[in-house]
């Protein structure tokens, strides 16, 4: 029941329904019944401990075309009534992945949209824009920030410094790169919501 709960609660955040627009009952079903939820906390300086919700939602069915796996989740974090939300698209080409866009509500209402990986590479300079709130304009470089050096190494095949989730996400994604289908690929796209999740939570 606490996983159904988490779930409702974030379909009926405003901005994952402007960034899923579901339109379909249907959809409902597929979503709740795919649909990660944990929890996170850690304790802060003064000795309290902060919680936090995480739900990640695939909100868009796996697309083939041309050799092309496409994916789109969307990961909301909210601690109290201060709620984040990003859409993760995942595109794999060739046997990697190939682009990761990730999407928000801006403060006008407008949807924007920046792409991390293009090529299998990551961007290394992003628009000065990347993100920008007007209730915290560096929350959006510090998540990216952390993505970038949680998963830089592992996508290039290096050892990371620490844990990793992104080391995990890549053994995941082995299943993917032998047959790419929607069925294989999906464990490797959670896990990637996984890490957005934490690196999301960790900048709140």
């Amino acid at each position: 029941m606490e996983k159904y709960e988490a779930v409702a609660s974030a379909l009926n955040l405003d901005d994952v329904k402007k960034l899923s627009d579901i339109s379909r009952s249907e959809d409902f079903s597929m979503i709740v019944d795919n649909a990660k939820a944990f929890s996170f906390e850690k304790e802060l300086e003064d000795g309290s401990i902060k919680h936090a919700t995480a739900v990640v939602l695939p909100i868009e069915s796996v697309i083939e075309k041309d050799g092309l796996v496409q994916t789109s989740n969307i990961v909301a974090v909210w601690d109290g009534d201060n709620a984040r939300v990003l859409k993760y698209t995942c595109i794999f080409q060739e046997k990697s992945l190939y682009t990761l866009d990730f999407s928000i509500i801006d403060v006008n209402g407008d949807v924007v949209k920046e792409t991390i990986i293009d090529e299998g590479s990551f961007i290394k300079e992003t628009s000065e824009h990347l993100f920008a709130t007007e209730e915290d304009p560096d929350y959006w470089q510090r998540v990216v920030y952390c993505i970038t050096l949680n998963c830089a190494c592992a996508l290039a095949g290096i050892p990371c410094p620490g844990i990793s989730v992104c080391e995990i996400c890549i053994v995941l994604l082995q299943p993917c790169v032998v047959f790419m289908t929607p069925y294989t690929c999906a464990p490797a796209v959670a896990c990637l919501g996984v890490e957005i999740a934490a690196c999301m939570y960790d900048s709140l």
